[in-house]
């Protein structure tokens, strides 16, 4: 049991470590983003939310761990929905029967915009979610 707390603890220092260094990166270099800063930020966020996340598995907190699930749904939210919804135009890489092929416009909005249905389905269900009483 111990053993695999130290693990969880690592990991989580990993990834809040991992978004803090990420996070300091793009405001060394924000000339350097292909994107707002908003959304390498919200990127950055996610790291730093998914540690924080796993600090709190073995505090048994689990109004805290709602909190941090709900903030990394927001935060996958705004990064799918900037490249769903934002300006410009999208380009991405496609695998179909043929092989890769590029796209652009709507080939590589639409996945983005019903991959947003995940976070927000997440979201929903730990809204819902009640924790059983101590009685039960």
């Amino acid at each position: 049991m111990a053993e695999k707390q130290s693990q969880s603890l690592t990991f989580g220092i990993v990834f809040l470590l991992f978004g803090i260094l990420f996070a300091f990166l793009i405001y060394l270099r924000p000339d350097l983003l292909q994107v707002p800063a908003w959304i390498a930020y919200a990127s950055a966020g996610v790291f730093a939310a998914s540690g924080l996340l796993v600090f709190t598995v073995n505090l048994n907190r689990l109004d805290l761990q709602k909190l941090l699930i709900l903030l990394l749904a927001l935060l996958l939210c705004l990064i799918s929905g900037w490249i769903a919804f934002g300006p410009g135009l999208r380009e991405c890489s496609v695998h179909g029967v043929g092989g890769w092929t590029q796209q652009s416009g709507l080939a590589c909005r639409i996945p983005f915009g019903l991959g947003m249905l995940i976070p927000v389905t997440l979201a929903w269900a730990v809204i819902r979610y009640e924790a059983p009483s101590k009685g039960a």
